[in-house]
């Protein structure tokens, strides 16, 4: 039999704007890679601190501007190149916080605090 360490892990899945989850029963929120994504970011933000318990966190990635990601920029000049200027719309979309200070003010804005 393997030993049990560290804490137990329930995973769950639903919509980001309306999370499948009780006020404050959330611990840890974790969304990597997702926020650019959501058709309202400011509501998942929300929803996040909704869900947390009083001392919960955050932990969130986003991508970084595309000008800082040099193959993701190639990828998507290539994909304008190839198959026209909008053809790299979504690729794009990935890179909307060209700046980390905008996704610190969303959070702040969204009563998220100690960012």
């Amino acid at each position: 039999s393997v030993p049990h360490t560290g804490v137990p892990i329930e995973w769950l899945q639903g919509s980001a704007l309306a999370l499948p989850v009780n006020d404050g029963a959330i611990d840890l929120v974790l969304c990597q890679l997702g926020l650019q994504f959501f058709p309202d970011r400011a509501c998942a933000v929300r929803e996040m601190k909704r869900v947390l318990v009083s001392s919960g966190r955050v932990a969130l990635s986003v991508y970084s501007a595309i000008e800082r990601t040099p193959g993701a920029e190639a990828f998507a000049s290539a994909l304008d190149e190839r198959l026209g200027p909008d053809a790299s719309k979504i690729k794009r979309a990935e890179h909307i916080f060209a700046d980390a200070n905008e996704v610190g003010d969303l959070l702040r804005k969204e009563g998220l605090d100690d960012v």
